[in-house]
């Protein structure tokens, strides 16, 4: 009986993921290929229809842009020269910390396994 409740339990589970792929898999390919398509269309449209955009909105954009362009090249590297410093500091300080944490893992393991014998030795007569 038991044999055969096993046999069925594994039988049920072979035929769910079966089922699941036979039906997931069509949809799956039912939502991505027009997915597919659709990037596809877009990009091509994109290719075709950009070199006309830019050459219209383009000249606007410089004559509007060009202010604040002159601001943003100036502030964003101030900015980065500002930050970055600080950014390297904080990444490397946590790098540090996590491999000092791992470091000190590894260490109290290794000195368990070496004292964890002798401790049981001591330790299991007493609770016994």
């Amino acid at each position: 009986i038991l044999v055969m409740v096993v046999i069925s339990k594994t039988l049920v589970v072979v035929v769910i993921k079966r089922m699941l792929v036979i039906v997931l898999t069509p949809k799956i390919l039912i939502v991505l290929v027009p997915m597919m398509l659709m990037m596809m269309m877009m990009s091509r449209m994109l290719v075709v229809v950009m070199p006309s955009i830019l050459v219209v909105v383009m000249p606007r954009m410089l004559v509007v842009m060009m202010p604040k362009m002159l601001v943003v090249m100036v502030v964003v590297p101030m900015i980065l020269l500002v930050v970055m410093p600080m950014m390297l500091v904080v990444v490397i300080l946590r790098m540090l910390v996590v491999v000092i944490l791992r470091m000190l893992v590894v260490m109290l393991s290794k000195m368990l396994v070496v004292v964890m014998p002798s401790m049981l030795v001591v330790v299991m007569p007493k609770i016994l």
